[in-house]
């Protein structure tokens, strides 16, 4: 474990404050889903002493170019923006990662991710997964570090938006993050 150890993480727990993000069927923000994942993976990564920077740890607004510099300017190693996804299809469900191809390693670290997020949360019934998408976001483009956003399920499915509720899943949404960033950097 010591190649995990005093690696700098900074995890963005999307939206927050006055930006609710998506808003589940019955009520549920993604920005309290957000942050209640991040504050579950937090201790996780230092059980590992690993060095842990949350962009937020309340329910405030920042900025998404705050965020952003907050990571450079620490010098993090890895920037994982967590999110969930939403449609007006309320069936969906797939887990997503995203991207931008600009920095070398953020395909692999995506990809990392993805592989080990579904490997813990594949027990829940109707979660699936998919490559993950190129895109460009300021939180991506403008991070001097490997970085992606995971958007673990559909708030939006009120399956989901249940399970987004219960701490075993925020946990188990938490372990697969934990995962995909401990094999990510055993992997370099």
């Amino acid at each position: 474990m010591a190649q995990v150890a005093g690696k700098k993480i900074c995890i963005d727990p999307g939206h927050g404050g006055r930006d609710s993000g998506a808003v589940g069927p019955n009520g549920l923000t993604e920005k309290e889903a957000n942050l209640n994942i991040a504050l579950r993976l937090k201790p996780l990564l230092e059980e590992f002493a690993m060095e842990v920077l949350l962009t937020r740890d309340s329910d405030i607004y920042v900025d998404i170019y705050d965020r952003v510099a907050m990571a450079n300017d620490w010098g993090a190693d890895l920037l994982v923006s967590i999110h969930q996804n939403s449609s007006s299809d309320t069936a969906k469900y797939l887990c997503a990662l995203y991207c931008e191809s600009n920095h070398p390693k953020n395909a692999e670290l995506s990809t990392t991710m993805e592989e080990q997020m579904e490997s813990i949360l594949s027990k829940y019934d109707q979660y699936a997964s998919h490559q993950p998408s190129d895109c460009s976001l300021v939180i991506l483009n403008s991070a001097d570090m490997p970085s992606t956003i995971t958007e673990g399920c559909f708030i939006s499915n009120p399956d989901f938006e249940a399970l987004l509720q219960d701490e075993n899943y925020q946990l188990d949404q938490a372990k697969g993050i934990r995962n995909g960033i401990m094999v990510f950097i055993f992997n370099q």
